[in-house]
Formats: structure tokens, sequence, C-alpha cells
């Protein structure tokens, strides 16, 4: 019954606000407005007001239904909009809370390695400050090794590496001496990290690796050093002279070819202008040729003209026109003898089609007779049986609506109890589900206690 109800609706208002879920009807949807209850005992009141009820505007669904237009969005049940709004508000402070999650991780990564790096230098200082061991460089899959001399190349490998170990050796000084400067001026910090004698140990060991630095073998080092970069200078200047001059025979090739490219491309158009010029000639010849034979078809055509009038005016006009003539004669003494026996024809059928009518006109006046009085019984019997039909419709459609409002009330009552036994039912079941979520994540906060204890003990 529910179903039939909603289907009748929503046929009746296509686009409206009806319910379209059973938990959406309320006790407003089985009440009758004053216009039902005056048209209960007429069938056509019944009849206009169905009839009204398919025509419903939108303010009278809403006041019928409960949906007035002063409600405002958020307060109607089963809104898809705010559902979506507030899965995109649970999905920013998400968002938001790893955001906040990943800069904290990435904060105590950099203190970690900023730690780690300075007791690195630390304990490199104490070492000795002599250059690191060479490493080369591999190359990368796209790498593509020069082709030419081996000497040459050869030199350039050498001073690529000379130049990588003087570079990394005067980082590791410079690493040294920041490390000095950083443990001078920032002893306000490392006092909340370190203890007094840790600061202590370090000044005492960069002290000895400065003594270090001043050791002949390293000033040799810085010797060779200086040397190979002269020379790498000198290679340099070689390569760039090699490079001018080899650019200067590029470019004179080049204006030759440019001038020989001229050359060919003055040729060609002068050929082209004398090829243009003997075609221009050839087509004047042409039409010439083309008006003396167009001249000549005139003439010709002229002659042909001629001669056809005159042979259409011999066998198309003179001899047809006799045939004509003597057809003529002889159609005019048969149409004298058809006339005359047309007009006997015609007073026959005239006598014959009044014989017929006189009989016709008797016939149809007994028929009008008949068909008279057959539908003067006919209607009364027929106003009778629609008197008694009415009073039959009438009972019918009130015992109707006794029976419909008796299984809808039914219905909607035993829809409440079940409503009402699942509302309980989900209650507990979400209490259980909570209790078993609070107990979850306590004892996942129990489990990771000890751990955050170690950390914040550490910092």
């Amino acid at each position: 019954s529910t179903n039939v109800c909603k289907s009748q609706l929503q046929n009746g208002s296509k686009g409206k606000t009806l319910p379209t879920q059973p938990w959406q009807v309320n006790k407003q949807h089985l009440k009758l407005t004053k216009m039902e209850i005056l048209n209960l005992s007429d069938v056509k009141g019944q009849q206009e007001g169905y009839q009204q009820e398919l025509q419903h505007t939108d303010s009278e669904i809403r006041k019928k239904f409960g949906t007035q237009p002063w409600m405002k969005k958020h307060f109607v049940v089963n809104n898809l909009e705010h559902r979506y709004t507030a899965q995109q508000q649970t999905l920013r402070e998400q968002q938001n809370q790893i955001r906040e999650q990943k800069q904290l991780i990435e904060e105590l990564q950099y203190e970690q390695r900023q730690q780690g790096l300075k007791q690195h230098l630390i304990l490199g200082s104490c070492a000795s400050p002599l250059p690191p061991e060479v490493e080369y460089e591999v190359p990368g899959l796209g790498y593509q090794i020069p082709r030419g001399d081996n000497n040459e190349i050869k030199q350039n490998l050498d001073d690529n590496k000379d130049e990588n170990n003087h570079n990394r050796y005067n980082n590791t000084i410079l690493k040294a001496t920041s490390d000095v400067t950083f443990i001078d001026t920032g002893r306000s910090e490392s006092a909340t990290s370190r203890t007094d004698h840790s600061v202590t140990t370090t000044t005492a060991q960069v002290s000895l690796s400065l003594a270090k630095t001043q050791n002949p073998r390293y000033l040799k080092v810085l010797k060779n050093i200086e040397d190979r970069s002269a020379q790498r200078a000198k290679l340099k200047a070689e390569r760039e002279e090699k490079k001018r001059k080899q650019e200067k025979e590029k470019m004179e090739q080049l204006l030759k070819l440019e001038d020989e490219a001229k050359r060919v491309a003055e040729a060609d158009k002068k050929a082209k202008v004398e090829a243009y010029r003997q075609k221009k000639l050839l087509e004047k010849q042409k039409e010439l040729d083309k008006q003396r034979e167009l001249l000549h078809l005139e003439e010709m055509n002229k002659m042909a003209d001629e001669h056809y009038q005159r042979s259409v005016l011999k066998y198309r006009g003179l001899l047809p026109f006799k045939k004509i003539i003597s057809l003529s004669k002889r159609n005019h003494a048969a149409a004298v003898k058809h006339r005359d026996r047309a007009v006997v024809r015609k007073c026959l059928k005239s006598w014959k089609q009044f014989a017929e009518e006189e009989a016709s006109q008797k016939r149809s006046m007994a028929d009008q007779m008949h068909q008279f009085l057959v539908i003067k019984h006919s209607f009364q019997r027929w106003k009778n049986h629609k008197y008694h039909m009415r009073f039959l419709m009438q009972r019918a459609l009130r015992y109707y609506q006794d029976i419909i409002k008796h299984r809808l009330f039914l219905v909607w009552v035993r829809w409440v109890a079940v409503e009402k036994e699942e509302t309980v039912n989900k209650m507990e079941a979400a209490q259980s589900h909570y209790k078993l979520c609070l107990t979850r994540i306590t004892f996942l906060s129990w489990r990771h206690l000890p751990e955050r204890m170690k950390k914040e003990e550490e910092r």
C-alpha cells in the first residue's frame, strides 16, 4: 500500500520534493484536507480532487509533507550534499594531521643529521689532514667518450683527477675550520645537548689538527697542485686557438657554398624565363587556330539550319495538313450518327432514374421511422442503467477508501514497531563497537608508551 501511494505521488508531481524512503513518511502524509473531506460523498468531487492532486505546486507539497521553505537545508534528512561536505572536511583534517607529522619527522631527522655531522667532523679533525684517496667517478649510461688523440684524453683525465683531489682536500680543511668557529661561538647551544667534558676534548683535538697543517708534506702537495693548474690553463688556451682556427675554416667553406648556390639559382631563373616565353607563344598560336575553326563551323551550321527548315516545312507542314482535312470530313459524318444515338440513350436513362428515385424515397421514409423508434427505446433503457451504475459506483468507492485507510494505518503501525526494534539493536551494537575501539586504542597507546618515555628521556 505504501508503494502504491508513493507511485501515485511521484507520477503526479515530477521533479518535486517527495518522500522516497519508508522512514521519511510521517503522520502528516495520512491527514486529509478540507476539500477531500467534503468530496468524500460526491463522485464528481472525488474525480476533481484527484485531478487537482495531479497538478500540485511546490508550495502545496511542502505544506502537505512538512517541508516548508523556511526550513534550512541542514535540517533535511538524508541530504547527500551535506554528507559530501562532511566527508571532505574529515579528509582535509586527516591530510593536515599527516602533513604536521611529516614536518615533525623531517625536523627530527634534520637535527639527527646535524648531530651526526658534528661528531663526524670532530672525529675527522683528530685524524691526519692529508688529502683523501683518489676516487674515480664512473660515467653514467648516456655518457659518450670523446674521440680524439689519446694523449689529450689522458691529459684531461689527469686534470680532472687533480681538480677533484684539490677540491676535496680544501673541503676537508674548510670543514675543520668551520668546526672550530662553531665550537667557539656555539658554546651556549652545545651546553644543552653535551657536557662540558666533551667540549674541552674537542678543542684540544682541533688544536692538534691545526698544528699538523703546517707539515712540509702538505706544502709540497699544494705546490704540485699550483703547477698542475698552470699547465691546465696553458692547455685550455691552446685548445681555444685550435677551435678558433677550425671555425674560421668552416666559415670560409660556407661562404664558398653560398656563392655556388647563388650562381646555380640565377642560371635556373634564366632557364625558367625562356621556357615561360616559349610557352606563351605556343598558347597564342593555339588560340588563333581555334578562332579560325570556330568561324568555319558557324558558316557550316548556317547552311545546315536552312536545309533543315525547308525539309520541316515540306514533310511536317504541307503533307500532314492534307491528311488532316480528309480525316476531318470523315469524322464529321461519324459524329452526326453518334450524336443521334446519344440523345436517345439519355432520354431512356432519365426516365429510369426518375422511377428509381421515387421508390428509394419511400424506402428511406420507412427506415427513418424505424430508427427513430429504436433510438427512443434504447435511450430510455441507457438512462435507467446510468442511474443504477452511479449509485453502485458511489457505494464501491466509499468501501474502497475505508479499506485502503485501514490497511495503510496497520502497515504504518507495524513499520514503526520494526524501526524501533532496529534502532535499539543498532544503538547497542554501536555502544559495543565504541567500547571495543576505546580498549584497542588504550592497549595500543600502552604498548608504545615505554618507547615514547625513552625518547622523551633522550631529549
